[in-house]
């Protein structure tokens, strides 16, 4: 797979109201799907608290990397997994951005991987480098937005593929495999 700009493809240096956009646009994505699934256990809460959040980890990034110490922002580590994993990745993009390092989504999740090195509250998919992400969702997300699918048919396909192939119900992934036999969504 050729490794493309991770916020849009062409752009080599996106700026921070460009990225902070894109996360909020990616949370307002999921937040139109929340209502069918609950999956976010801040639904109903005043998002522009995360927003805040996610500006303040871009910004510890900058900071972090004109001292060249990555450490981790202490204000993501007892947040939701959820919100970790996005403020890990604002982070890493505000760390990338002050060395005027391409920000690619390899990149990005590398840096979240290594960045996230021995610190125990940091677990799941954050801690492998999304490699959940990398290998299932973004794949499926990137074919099906190449063809010109619609936003929620983008998510909801992803996230049966997320379903048929990680999720710890044996009858949950049977029934997802056998919907995208079928054709998926």
């Amino acid at each position: 797979m050729s490794e493309m700009v991770a916020f849009r493809q062409g752009t080599s240096m996106p700026s921070r109201e460009t990225i902070l956009r894109y996360v909020v646009e990616t949370v307002n994505q999921i937040t139109e799907l929340e209502p069918a699934l609950h999956l976010l256990p801040w639904s109903g809460v005043n998002s522009a608290i995360y927003e805040q959040r996610f500006a303040q980890c871009y910004d510890e990034g900058l900071c972090a990397a004109q001292t060249s110490a990555p450490n981790v922002p202490q204000g993501i580590l007892p947040s939701t997994d959820w919100a970790q994993g996005i403020g890990l990745l604002c982070f890493a993009a505000g760390y990338m951005s002050a060395g005027e390092r391409p920000l690619t989504h390899n990149q990005l999740c590398d840096f979240v991987k290594q960045a996230a090195v021995g610190l125990s509250p940091i677990e799941g998919e954050a801690a492998s480098g999304f490699s959940t992400v990398r290998s299932i969702a973004l794949p499926v997300f990137r074919r099906l937005q190449r063809d010109g699918h619609a936003s929620r048919i983008l998510l909801l396909q992803t996230l049966l593929h997320l379903v048929a192939w990680k999720s710890a119900s044996q009858y949950a992934r049977q029934q997802a495999q056998r919907l995208l036999w079928m054709g998926g969504i």
